[in-house]
């Protein structure tokens, strides 16, 4: 069973989402680069996470972090590299990536950030909760 919030029921006197007690703060952690803080910043904006959330939503943060940083690299020294076998191979921070993500998606289950975890868990697909 889902419950409509209306805005008021979601809002503070400053029309700020209210945090239930217990919710990690809205402040990033200051292990978290640019990505990873704004990453931080949109899931907890959209809904509250719990105290015992807040260091798997941290973890979930670093690894977009550590993502950015591959990709850029790949961005700077080219999708193709020299290789010390073959004359040219994929860039290896490609592969660094790819296990990242799938690192990314496991955690996006366990944070229910898609709708096929909300589903499992009998969650309303669209997320706020009052």
């Amino acid at each position: 069973m889902s419950t409509t919030c209306t805005e008021a029921d979601r809002a503070g006197h400053d029309a700020r989402p209210v945090l239930p007690p217990g919710s990690p703060t809205r402040d990033p952690p200051a292990s978290l680069g640019a990505v990873g803080r704004a990453v931080w910043a949109t899931i907890t904006q959209a809904r509250p996470y719990q105290d015992n959330d807040a260091r798997v939503l941290e973890r979930y943060c670093q690894l977009h972090d550590d993502r950015a940083v591959l990709l850029a690299l790949v961005d700077t020294e080219g999708y193709v590299v020299p290789g010390s076998k073959q004359p040219s191979t994929a860039h290896p921070a490609l592969r660094l990536a790819r296990d990242i993500e799938s690192q990314m998606t496991r955690l996006e289950s366990v944070l229910t950030l898609h709708a096929e975890a909300r589903g499992r868990l009998g969650l309303a697909a669209a997320g706020g909760v009052c």
